[in-house]
């Protein structure tokens, strides 16, 4: 997640605006504190793919 994440330039405050989660949430995720629920593992996986699919 960190490397796609960074790759694209996106900053941890704007993806977890876009799966509605703190950015506490992302920093603990990327560094193994502290997985994501279900549903925002859902909604990570859509937002990947629906960057990777634009390019």
């Amino acid at each position: 997640m960190i490397q796609w994440r960074k790759d694209r330039n996106i900053p941890q405050i704007q993806l977890a605006e876009m799966l509605y989660v703190s950015t506490a949430t992302i920093s603990n995720t990327e560094r193994g504190k502290r997985k994501l629920r279900p549903e925002e593992k859902q909604r990570l996986l859509s937002y990947m793919d629906s960057l990777t699919f634009r390019g």
